[in-house]
């Protein structure tokens, strides 16, 4: 057995250790404690805006890309965006507007060239693309409907087979009394 010190310094401290106490608590609401925010935007509309001017001017003053040369781009831009970021996240940032700018641009350029070369066509040909598309959007509704009621049905029947398996565990939960009673009289005999 350990034997206690009476003037070891453990002795002087309490056992357990004893909350702080926030100097300025906030008020709680009627509701309950306050939701705090589990994520919130780092890059604003306007910063996002500040990024691709600064791109766009590094490109024109430095003849070359930004991604080429990450920190220099990140030194000369840093003092025009509103929020402190890291090199990393800048970059980052610089990828998904890239992408996100290759993926828009791609669908508008097919648009842009069907609806140009449609002011090329005579009227009646016009008229008769025109309804084609027209048929092509509403195969393409009716596609996304029928996929939406397979999704549902699908989903139903998962949902049942859950229901029926929850169901017979239960049931066998039942059962379990039933069989113990069995189980100890086949030991008796």
């Amino acid at each position: 057995m350990k034997k206690k010190h009476p003037n070891s310094e453990r002795d002087a401290t309490p056992s357990k250790r004893v909350k702080k106490k926030d100097p300025d608590p906030e008020p709680k609401s009627q509701g309950g404690a306050e939701e705090k925010k589990l994520f919130q935007r780092l890059w604003s509309d306007d910063n996002e805006i500040e990024l691709l001017k600064g791109m766009l001017d590094y490109r024109a003053i430095h003849d070359s890309d930004p991604a080429a040369n990450g920190a220099a781009f990140y030194e000369f831009v840093k003092k025009s965006l509103h929020v402190e970021v890291t090199k990393a996240q800048l970059v980052d940032k610089m990828k998904r507007l890239r992408k996100k700018y290759s993926n828009n641009a791609g669908r508008g350029k097919k648009e842009r060239l069907i609806k140009k070369g449609l002011e090329l066509i005579g009227q009646q040909k016009r008229l008769e693309l025109e309804e084609r598309w027209k048929r092509v959007e509403l195969a393409e509704l009716q596609m996304y409907v029928t996929q939406a009621e397979l999704i549902r049905d699908q989903a139903s029947l998962i949902l049942e087979a859950y229901k029926g398996q929850l169901c017979s565990y239960n049931d066998l939960l039942k059962d379990v009394p039933q069989m113990l009673v069995c189980y100890m009289a086949s030991l008796m005999r």
